[in-house]
């Protein structure tokens, strides 16, 4: 499966279990999406490369670069 199917996938079973945000004080996905969109292609790798050497999620980040088609 890839990043942009399992984004959508993730949309989904959020907007049906209403769990955007997935945690009280933490951003929706909409909003992640939104400041994510506003980055450079470089600057979104970058960060993907620090987030998964600290076993963080990427998921935000790479929907915006498969949304752009990289």
């Amino acid at each position: 499966m890839d990043h942009k199917q399992a984004a959508d996938e993730y949309d989904e079973r959020a907007k049906t279990q209403h769990i955007d945000p997935p945690r009280p004080g933490r951003k929706s996905y909409t909003d992640r999406y939104e400041e994510t969109s506003e980055m450079s292609s470089s600057d979104i790798r970058s960060i993907i490369i620090k987030r998964e050497a600290a076993g963080k999620e990427c998921g935000v980040l790479h929907r915006v670069l498969a949304d752009r088609g990289e």
